[in-house]
């Protein structure tokens, strides 16, 4: 029985982390002893004979606790941890596991930012990765066992219990809280070899998702597998751009920057522990290049965080599109410390308008007599509306007053009209229902 507590030992040199070497025991029950070792991911990926397993799981209510014992001293985790190391622990042989509850010191953030930025390289280096569905159930097992057993393939399974498979599958699998964890998607997605984890039992990742996926069975209730569809077709296209990379050696095309606010949008909603992983359990999901520009720094707040990359979505692409990520939310009620035209990731529910493309607007002649700037890009010129007035978001354009009047649709041109002649139109028709004023500098 470990007396003292655990004292973890700093890591001195870049791409090394920790790893739990878990002794063998027969018992679930028994005492978790393990110790921990500092290793490098490069000596890990060239290792062919000792490798690891990275666990996948959830991290469960924070204050309920467990305690391990590691080289004889006392580390409380949380009781969702423990409970995946005593199922994953081998009866008769150590075993080398990753586990961000105790491979991470939690209670520095130097130690998280520093593990957290290689968290991509840690479960693509790691030869499997068990994904853990949680505390098991007698209703889980019987699942776990019948679908072990479907899969193997060794005899037919009769439509009566087919039809059984899938309500337990949709009963005691697809409903699990990990379905929904934020962390999961980098972490199915980059693994080699992932498996499906309930008490003893395991089964492949890809094996079960191509099950579920296929099967036709009238039982199956709707939307029930919509989050491990969507999670799968990530994961497989995700390798198949892998592939087309390692076969072409030209530089990847597409913008990585656009794919982040895809997977964020994609993402809201999904359970973190700290909002400020919404953006960090993502980054292992895009472009080096892209990844590069975000730092992973837990002593930012989440409003610096998120301040941060909409700022870099501005300066990236020059308009206000950044505007339609925002949630539907009184400002008073949003997080503290965040501004008004920030999105909040952590957050559901964003404004779904329409986006407005105010390049095509820069410039328009209006009856020869001046030109009409409508603009909202950063200029050369106006980049200090952004960068030095803090936290305050400025525009360039005219300020045409509060809106007055629905204007009928008959008002305007016919859209068969040529496009620059219409645009021409519509400008005339919103100027002579309300004059110019002066030009709007900023706008809060």
């Amino acid at each position: 029985m470990a007396t003292s507590l655990y004292r973890y030992k700093s890591i001195a040199s870049p791409d090394t982390i920790r790893l739990i070497h878990i002794h063998p025991s027969p018992n679930v029950e028994a005492e978790i002893e393990c110790s921990l070792a500092h290793v490098t991911l490069k000596a890990c990926a060239q290792d062919i004979t000792e490798h690891y397993v990275a666990l996948s799981y959830v991290w469960g209510d924070a204050s309920l606790k467990r305690a391990i014992s590691i080289d004889g001293q006392s580390l409380a985790i949380t009781a969702s941890l423990h409970c995946a190391l005593s199922y994953l622990r081998d009866e008769t042989r150590v075993i080398r596991v990753w586990a961000d509850g105790v491979c991470i010191d939690q209670k520095s953030n130097e130690d998280r930012s520093f593990q957290v930025a290689m968290m991509g390289s840690i479960y693509s280096i790691a030869t499997h990765t068990v994904i853990f569905l949680g505390e098991p159930t007698p209703e889980l097992e019987l699942t776990m066992k019948l679908l072990e057993s479907r899969l193997s393939g060794n005899e037919p399974v009769p439509i009566s219990d087919e039809e059984q498979l899938v309500l337990l599958i949709q009963d005691n699998i697809l409903t699990r809280p990990w379905f929904s964890r934020v962390w999961i998607l980098q972490e199915l997605v980059l693994s080699v070899s992932p498996w499906v984890q309930g008490g003893k039992f395991r089964v492949k990742w890809d094996t079960f998702s191509s099950y579920v996926c296929a099967s036709d069975s009238a039982s199956w209730s709707p939307n029930s597998r919509d989050l491990l569809i969507g999670m799968s077709r990530t994961r497989r296209d995700f390798n198949n751009k892998i592939r087309s990379l390692q076969d072409n050696s030209e530089a990847p095309s597409g913008d990585s920057f656009a794919e982040l606010f895809q997977i964020l949008e994609s993402r809201r909603g999904s359970a973190a522990s700290d909002p400020r992983d919404m953006v960090y359990a993502h980054l292992g999901l895009i472009s080096p290049f892209t990844r590069d520009m975000i730092d992973v720094d837990y002593n930012k707040s989440i409003a610096e965080l998120y301040e941060e990359i909409a700022r870099r979505h501005i300066a990236k692409y020059g308009d206000t599109a950044i505007l339609s990520y925002v949630e539907k939310l009184d400002p008073c009620d949003r997080r503290d410390g965040l501004p008004s035209w920030v999105p909040d990731w952590g957050r559901v529910d964003p404004v779904k308008v329409s986006k407005l493309d105010p390049r095509k607007f820069t410039e328009i002649d209006i009856d020869t007599v001046e030109k009409f700037r409508f603009h909202t890009r950063v200029r050369p010129g106006c980049i200090g509306c952004v960068q030095q007035i803090p936290r305050v978001l400025g525009l360039v354009g005219w300020d045409l007053g509060p809106i007055a009047s629905i204007i009928p649709a008959s008002s305007f041109p016919s859209l068969d009209w040529d496009e620059d002649e219409c645009r021409s139109a519509i400008f005339r028709v919103l100027l002579s229902q309300f004059p110019k004023t002066e030009i709007l500098r900023i706008v809060s």
